[in-house]
């Protein structure tokens, strides 16, 4: 099932009477359940839970699938995450809790209550994993779960997020874009402007913004903007295809060059100056990542396709039996995804690509992205579950 169909049928189910006041760290006083798998038998039971707006109390631990290692239960589908770092997986979820769990056994580290479900962006910058939502951006310290800053509200959240080795940089709720120092919680600096930027980019020098300039989501006119990735300068900005009813916007930028697309039409950048180095049809349902200046890009009559992003020729492409729809992460220059219980590792700037069978999640269906470490995937399923299972 798509995860966002999911939520969004979720969420005209599930009433929340009231909210989680979060203005300093706190500890969970309740146990949430990690189940272990001791057998080789058969599917976990992939019902959800009864959602509430608390975290779970500890169940009977089920039979899990073989070669899923362990899995962990909150009290309502996992929303943002999984992310993986330092010994630890990240998620957030619909009951108004980030979760960090042990990436060995899924026991939990720490949780940290939520005034509102953070369901835009979820990473981990300098040591502080910032949380994001609609009306709120919270950042917390990967080690304790403590808080550094929590900012709620209209007006607070955002609408996407990137983030470098020391700065997020985030389209603010409503308009907006700043770039935050996670260590202190305070805007390194701010754009005010009146735009919605609904995908964000950046390699370190430019901030590139995908925008929905009138608000008509769904609807054109579709815009774009550079922007410098020290002070937020406004380096080019330009509206495109007001005429295409057509919206899957998306944007990548490496090595000074930028690609954007509204799904139909695609831009070759020249990321500091806004000059068009190359435009062209194509059809794109994904924007994947970029590295050492190639983009890679998703399509159903396409699968994965590789472009150079200085002159939007094709560099490879893997055809149609390879797309990357499920769940999937970019790390540097590489995308890893799941498919068919298997563990596809793409280097973007060639296209070669290798596989590793995956242990089984049995029935389960997943509802977001993927986190990968040496010997596990980490995967979040419909019955509120995170889920480890063995690189074979």
């Amino acid at each position: 099932m798509n995860r966002r169909r999911y939520l969004a049928a979720l969420a005209t189910t599930i009433p929340f009477t009231g909210c989680l006041n979060f203005s300093q760290s706190q500890e969970s006083t309740t146990t949430q359940s990690s189940e272990q798998a001791t057998t080789q038998a058969a599917t976990a039971s992939t019902q959800p839970p009864s959602q509430e707006s608390t975290p779970a109390e500890e169940t009977a631990t089920p039979e899990l699938p073989e070669g899923t290692l362990w899995a962990f239960r909150a009290n309502a589908p996992f929303i943002a995450g999984p992310v993986h770092k330092d010994g630890l997986v990240f998620a957030t979820s619909v009951d108004r809790h980030l979760y960090a769990l042990n990436t060995g056994d899924g026991t939990e580290q720490w949780t940290a209550e939520t005034t509102n479900e953070l369901d835009k962006a979820l990473t981990v910058c300098n040591g502080v994993v910032v949380a994001s939502g609609a009306d709120e951006v919270l950042g917390v310290r990967l080690t304790d779960g403590s808080t550094v800053f929590n900012e709620t509200g209209y007006g607070s959240g955002i609408r996407a997020q990137v983030s470098t080795t020391k700065t997020v940089y985030q389209s603010l709720f409503p308009h907006g874009l700043r770039a935050l120092d996670p260590v202190t919680g305070t805007a390194l600096w701010t754009v005010e402007n009146d735009l919605s930027g609904v995908e964000i980019a950046t390699d370190g020098e430019t901030v590139c913004v995908a925008y929905n300039p009138e608000e008509k989501f769904g609807d054109p006119p579709w815009a774009f903007g550079g922007y410098d990735a020290e002070t937020g300068e406004e380096l080019w900005y330009f509206k495109r295809n007001p005429d295409r009813d057509r919206e899957r916007l998306g944007v990548a930028v490496s090595e000074g060059l930028c690609f954007a697309t509204d799904g139909a039409q695609a831009l070759f950048i020249d990321a500091r100056s806004g000059t068009i180095q190359a435009e062209e049809s194509l059809n794109v349902s994904y924007v994947h990542g970029a590295a050492d200046g190639v983009v890679a890009v998703g399509s159903s009559d396409l699968g994965l396709q590789g472009r150079d992003m200085s002159t939007g020729n094709s560099v490879w492409q893997t055809g149609e039996s390879v797309r990357a729809y499920g769940p999937n992460t970019t790390d540097e220059s590489r995308l890893q995804f799941y498919e068919d219980d298997q563990l596809y590792t793409l280097e973007i700037p060639s296209g070669e690509y290798t596989t590793s069978e995956l242990g089984s999640l049995g029935d389960a269906d997943l509802t977001g992205e993927l986190a990968v470490s040496d010997s596990s995937v980490f995967l979040t399923t419909e019955d509120a579950r995170v889920r480890a299972v063995e690189r074979q």
